[in-house]
This record gives C-alpha cells, sequence and structure tokens, in this order.
C-alpha cells in the first residue's frame, strides 16, 4: 500500500511536472511575442519618423541600389515617391561630373573613414540642376546610409549676404575716401585762408603797434596783449590743420608725419616716445600711408586715455613686400574683454582701415606688458 501511494504520488509530481514545462514553454511564447511586437512597434515608429522627416533619407546597398528611401529624398530630387527609385542607382540623381567626384574623392574616404559630408549638384527628375547637402555613411555590412537636403536656397542667401557684405565694405571704403579728401579740403582752407588773414592781422597789428606815440603806454600794452592772442590764434590754426590731415604726409612721406605727431603729442602728454622708422625707399601710395597714419593716431589716443603707460615704442619697417607698424606701450594692457567687445568703435575702425587696403591689424596684450598693435599691409617696393 505504501508502495502504491509512494508511486501513485511520484506519478501525480510527474504531471505536475510536465503540467509546468508545459507552462513554462506557453509563458517563453508569450514573452518572445511580445517582444517581437515591441521591436515591431519599435521599427514601425522609426519608419515614421523617418517618414516625417524634412530631410530625405535612404539606405544603399554596397553597389549603390536603393533599398529604402523616404518621401523626402524622392521628392527633393523631383520625384512623386519612393518607388520610382528603389532598385535604381544613385547615379540617376548627379551629373557626370559628381559621380567622377564620387568615385575619385569620395568613395576612398567612405572606405577608410566611413563617414563624409558635403554639398554638391544634383540632378532633378526633370534633368535640372540644383544644390544638394549629402551626409553620406559607410555601415559595417557595406551598405550605405544618406541623408540628404536641398540647400539651393541657403547658398543663395550666403550669396546674397556676401555680396552685402562685399557692397558694405565697398562703401565703407568709399567713405573713409571721401572723409580723407574732406579732411585735407578742410585742413588746406584753414591753414591757407584762416592762417592768412591771421598773420596779415598780426602785421598789421605790430604795424600800429610801432607808430604808437611814446606816451601812450596803455594802448601799447593793449596791442601788444593782441598780438600774443593773434599768435595763440594761429598756433591753434596750424594744429588744428594737422589735426584734419598733416601737411608732412603728403609733402615728407608717413614717417616724417609720424615722427611730428608723436613729438606733439609727447608735449601734450608728457609720455615718452621712440620711433625707429625703416620705409625709405618704398612708395606707399597716399591710402596706404594714410590707413597707417589713422591707425597709429587711433592707438595712441587709446594709449593716452587707457594705458596709464608712461612709455611708447613705434616702430616701421618693410618685409616681404609688406609694410609693417609696431606699437607697444608699457601700460595696463588690453584685456580679452575689451579686444572681443563690440562696442569698441576704435579697434573696430582700425580693423576696417587695414582691410580696406589688403592688410590686417591684430592689437594683443604684450608678453612684456601693455598693449602691442601690430598692422601689416601689402605693398609694392620702387627701391632698395
Amino acid at each position: 500500500m505504501g508502495w502504491k501511494l509512494s508511486r501513485a504520488r511520484r506519478e501525480e509530481a510527474s504531471g505536475t511536472a510536465a503540467g509546468t514545462a508545459e507552462s513554462d514553454a506557453g509563458s517563453i511564447e508569450e514573452v518572445s511575442g511580445a517582444l517581437r511586437g515591441a521591436i515591431g512597434r519599435v521599427h514601425l515608429k522609426q519608419l515614421a519618423a523617418m517618414e516625417a522627416a524634412m530631410d530625405g533619407m535612404a539606405l544603399l546597398t554596397p553597389d549603390g541600389a536603393f533599398v529604402y528611401m523616404n518621401g523626402a529624398h524622392a521628392r527633393i530630387y523631383g520625384y512623386e515617391g519612393p518607388a520610382e527609385l528603389i532598385g535604381k542607382t544613385f547615379r540617376l540623381l548627379h551629373p557626370p561630373a559628381v559621380l567622377e567626384h564620387f568615385e575619385r574623392d569620395v568613395m576612398p574616404v567612405l572606405a577608410d573613414q566611413g563617414h563624409w559630408n558635403g554639398e554638391v549638384i544634383g540632378l532633378r527628375a526633370d534633368g535640372s540642376e540644383f544644390d544638394v547637402g549629402l551626409s553620406v555613411t559607410r555601415l559595417d555590412d557595406g551598405d550605405i546610409v544618406c541623408i540628404c537636403r536641398d540647400v539651393t536656397d541657403s547658398l543663395e542667401m550666403e550669396s546674397e549676404v556676401h555680396d552685402s557684405h562685399a557692397r558694405l565694405e565697398r562703401l565703407t571704403d568709399r567713405l573713409h575716401a571721401i572723409r580723407e579728401e574732406e579732411r585735407a579740403t578742410i585742413s588746406r582752407e584753414i591753414h591757407d585762408q584762416l592762417g592768412q588773414t591771421l598773420t596779415g592781422l598780426r602785421l598789421d597789428v605790430a604795424w600800429l603797434k610801432d607808430r604808437l606815440p611814446p606816451e601812450e603806454d596803455e594802448l601799447e600794452e593793449r596791442a601788444g596783449h593782441a598780438l600774443r592772442l593773434i599768435s595763440d590764434a594761429l598756433d591753434g590754426v596750424r594744429d588744428l590743420a594737422k589735426r584734419f590731415r598733416p601737411a608732412s604726409l603728403d609733402d615728407l612721406g608717413l614717417e616724417a608725419a609720424v615722427e611730428a605727431y608723436l613729438r606733439d603729442l609727447g608735449k601734450m602728454t608728457g609720455l615718452e616716445w621712440t620711433v625707429d622708422g625703416q620705409i625709405d625707399g618704398y612708395h606707399l601710395g597716399s591710402r596706404r600711408a594714410t590707413a597707417a597714419y589713422r591707425i597709429l593716431q587711433e592707438a595712441a589716443t587709446n594709449i593716452t586715455r587707457h594705458a596709464r603707460a608712461a612709455r611708447v615704442h613705434v616702430r616701421l619697417w618693410v618685409e616681404d613686400g609688406e609694410l609693417h607698424m609696431h606699437v607697444h606701450d608699457d601700460g595696463l594692457g588690453i584685456t580679452d574683454e575689451q579686444i572681443e567687445s563690440r562696442d569698441s568703435v576704435g579697434l573696430t575702425g582700425m580693423q576696417e582701415r587695414a582691410r580696406a587696403c589688403g592688410g590686417l591689424v591684430t592689437v594683443e596684450r604684450a608678453d612684456g606688458g601693455g598693449t602691442a598693435v601690430n598692422l601689416s599691409i601689402p605693398l609694392e617696393p620702387t627701391g632698395a
């Protein structure tokens, strides 16, 4: 009886185990089905996202045949839908010159680096050409993923912006030229007309003073005072004329004008100025000389206003067909924030003047302290 009971129990246990195994198998199938369903839903979501994308997306075989393409990709190339291109090669979508570029330049990059970005000419279904940006990635199995975008409008906009900047630069250059012409005219008129008038007035007052009766002490004192005022006015007229445009810049050249300007500025400010000029034998031209002179003036203005410097050194030289100017002070030194500030009209003005002559200005904090302004302008030598 005991054996039978034991056997019955064993049979019962065996049946229970079989039922459990069947139940586990059913659970695995359910999990597997759920997993396949989840993967399918993710795949569908990915496809939906790609179909909704504004950029074109496509999958190609290693030979370049389309196996998948979203609607945007087909529309970008002027086709109604992907069905018109699936199974066909990407070579239908680009002119021969671009295909040669692909074979020569793009394919080696894909093989080596696995990715390439660039802008090329695309060929629409109607045969018209347009600018298309491509991002191409080679997968491990050799298939190729391509994302494309019609960049015609953006390139046209970039071209318009570039043309606008070019027009603005030409306008700025012309305004600089007009301003220099006006300054030269005003300088001449001040020097010639007002200066000559004051000189004549001084001669007349001196003539009257010499002919006053000896007993007219008060009149003689007033005449002397008038002569001193006229002399001061003449000095002011000469200084004003030089401020508009120094005659030495046109008559004697850049180096002489720089030396005269710094000499006068040193007297007014107490700064110690030194000039090392090595530009003899080179024809700068009025435009380049004026640009360098105005840049020096702006640098000197910044030094006297902000640097708290005691000494300033200016060097002028020619090297490799370029005029160079180096202005270095021993003051506080310019900060990165000041260099990068868009509110710095003076720095912007220097850069614009240099650029108008094909040159370059850099402003930096000097290693030994203070600020350094470096100018380079291309020129053609006329002598050794």
